[in-house]
């Protein structure tokens, strides 16, 4: 009885693994909603205070999309671009202001404790050039910053801000940010004062991506 319990187990886990290999994202829409969908383990949030902070994996399919706006003529040109993409890790690094309280619904977080134009400025400054120093990735033993780490431009009101990180580097980098088993990104917030964060992934969700079927269409 025991035997046939765990035979019964195991088939329905290698049943689970080959539906899971068999999905295929058919739209860029799929693909957002998969990213967003917590249980894959490509987003990960918590709150302090007022302030909302989320950090988000960007798949290079994701990337490859978002570059072509949807327009996949050349095979070469997309496959070119994935493998560019996957010789590093991208991250999005969300931070806004949480529903709660009179003025946090309509406030920019910009403007959040900054008592003159000179703290704004100042701030915009940090979070355009200077985001990098606040950024360390923990791979197995080896730690790096972000070679890349911008803040999106946005030209409508917004409660938020975003920050794309890239992280790559020499071949050491490539080698540890792939073999690692899980990657800890560290977020000391120096700007609005919320404390050191750690944003740690497993690189098994990173790479579980199903087949993306409509970039080679």
């Amino acid at each position: 009885m025991k035997r046939s319990l765990v035979y019964l187990m195991a088939w329905v886990g290698c049943l689970c693994c080959f539906t899971n290999c068999q999905q295929v994202i058919k739209s860029q829409a799929a693909l957002y909603k998969w990213v967003h969908n917590a249980d894959n383990g490509l987003i990960k949030k918590k709150t302090v205070g007022q302030v909302k902070l989320s950090m988000k994996y960007l798949p290079p399919e994701l990337l490859v999309s978002k570059e072509l706006r949807g327009k996949y003529k050349n095979r070469k040109v997309v496959d070119s671009l994935l493998a560019q993409y996957k010789n590093g890790r991208t991250f999005l690094l969300n931070l806004t202001l949480s529903s709660e309280g009179d003025k946090a619904s309509v406030q920019d977080i910009l403007y959040k404790d900054a008592n003159s134009y000179s703290a704004y400025k100042q701030r915009a400054m940090e979070m355009n050039f200077n985001m990098a120093q606040y950024i360390r990735l923990k791979a197995g033993n080896k730690v790096m910053k972000p070679v890349i780490a911008n803040m999106e431009n946005t030209y409508s009101l917004t409660k938020g801000r975003n920050i794309y990180l890239v992280f790559s580097g020499d071949e050491a980098s490539k080698r540890a940010l792939k073999k690692a088993k899980k990657l800890d990104i560290t977020f000391t917030d120096q700007l609005f004062e919320t404390g050191i964060h750690h944003f740690v992934f497993n690189t098994n969700d990173l790479d579980n991506i199903p087949q993306v079927s409509y970039l080679h269409k």
